[in-house]
């Protein structure tokens, strides 16, 4: 499996090499089969299994042609800059765009993935989230396709989970082993429309022994509304793609994502806020770790079309560093073809202040313990958002075997 993923809306010529990554994968004769997940609820104490909630049709494993057409009743084609102003864009014609591009779309293809239609009916709400969870083993390969339709005036919360067991995300990985013991990958379009709500999580955790990717496309209608909560724990390789499509006016997109990269591992994100309605707000946010010798890409774009007058889009990325060999490369960027819009971003990254360090450890905190309250803190500001106590449980568990399995 190889595909060039998460291409930056424009290329650059610097030597960061940030244009775009190539995801590849192979383990011998890799059989790629479609995922099948556990359907659960949670009412604020406990996880529960459940059905799928009346309000909410499915369509399993839809073809690709029924789809499209499906797509194009939607009108979800978007067309290229209008105003290009001596940039290099490079667009990857997509019918739905998302994060990782034509490519990514391609590796279902190639496995015969078929897609999974989920249609919430009009003016309906959902009591709990649903919750999709994906128990991942050693030696699992695995895809799946998802296209959500939220009607008008809907209201739902949903949660993908892919996790390995406590015993199976705490093994030892070696160098040699990180991303080649199994894939997992995902991708999911959703169309929100007019006056719709949707809250959405993501929460991976997996063994360093696992490539995962996931590839998100959105588009919001007229005074649509999506919050999106993502936690990435584990896995040694980790593709992360978004393309998030404010159409309507007075659209709002809200976006957090928490991340550890480990020792070893290696961490891909293009994350894109392309804004065409006016009076529409999107906001990203970052906050994460990485340790000893891990490797991290980021890009994150805020894309201002012709026409988005009065948008307001913000993004910002915190990252802090626990080791020496670490590297971390960053593209924070704006485009802008409308005048009349407010565009911010921001990224910082570094060890931990010396004056954070001291304060914490005049009250008779070790360095160690100082580290892993700040990292714990960063993540699990972003953890709070997953709409499930025993998920996000299981998430401050998995921090805390990450920093036991660092001071082994």
């Amino acid at each position: 499996m190889r595909a060039k993923v998460n291409n930056l809306p424009v290329l650059t010529f610097g030597k960061l090499k940030l244009n775009s990554a190539e995801l590849e994968y192979n383990n011998g004769s890799t059989k790629v089969e479609k995922l099948v997940a556990e359907l659960l609820s949670d009412d604020g104490e406990k996880t529960f299994a459940c059905e799928m909630p009346e309000n909410i049709s499915v369509k399993k494993d839809v073809p690709t042609e029924e789809v499209d057409s499906l797509f194009e009743s939607l009108n979800t084609r978007v067309g290229r800059e209008n105003v290009v102003a001596g940039k290099f864009p490079m667009y990857n014609e997509q019918l739905f765009a998302t994060g990782m591009g034509a490519e990514a779309d391609a590796l279902f293809d190639e496995a015969g993935i078929l897609t999974d239609v989920y249609e919430v009916s009009a003016g309906s709400e959902s009591a709990a989230p649903v919750i999709f969870k994906y128990d991942i083993t050693e030696g699992t390969n695995g895809l799946v396709r998802r296209f959500i339709h939220v009607k008008s005036g809907a209201a739902v919360s949903i949660v993908f989970l892919y996790a390995a067991s406590a015993e199976e995300f705490e093994k030892e990985v070696s160098a040699d082993e990180v991303g080649k013991k199994g894939i997992v990958g995902a991708s999911t379009r959703i169309y929100v429309e007019e006056g719709a709500s949707v809250k959405l999580a993501s929460v991976q955790l997996l063994n360093k022994g696992f490539t995962f990717f996931e590839d998100f496309g959105t588009i919001q209608c007229e005074d649509a509304s999506l919050k999106f909560t993502k936690v990435d724990l584990g896995a040694g390789k980790v593709y992360e793609g978004f393309n998030a499509n404010q159409k309507g006016d007075e659209s709002d997109f809200d976006c957090a994502y928490g991340f550890i990269g480990e020792k070893d591992s290696f961490t891909d994100i293009n994350y894109n806020d392309v804004f065409f309605g006016k009076k529409t707000n999107g906001v990203m946010r970052f906050n994460g770790a990485l340790i000893d010798n891990a490797f991290k890409n980021w890009r994150g774009t805020i894309d201002f079309r012709q026409g988005c007058v009065a948008a307001c889009g913000d993004e910002e990325e915190n990252v802090l560093l626990f080791g020496e060999d670490i590297v971390n490369k960053t593209i924070p960027l704006i485009l802008c073809e409308e005048e009349d819009v407010e565009g911010r971003h921001a990224s910082t990254l570094g060890k931990i202040a010396d004056d954070q360090l001291f304060y914490m450890q005049t009250r008779g905190i070790s360095l160690k313990e100082a580290e892993e309250l700040i990292v714990r803190a960063s993540v699990n500001s972003v953890n709070s958002g997953v709409p499930s106590s025993e998920i996000r449980s299981a998430v401050r568990e998995r921090i805390d075997a990450i920093f036991e399995r660092r001071s082994r």
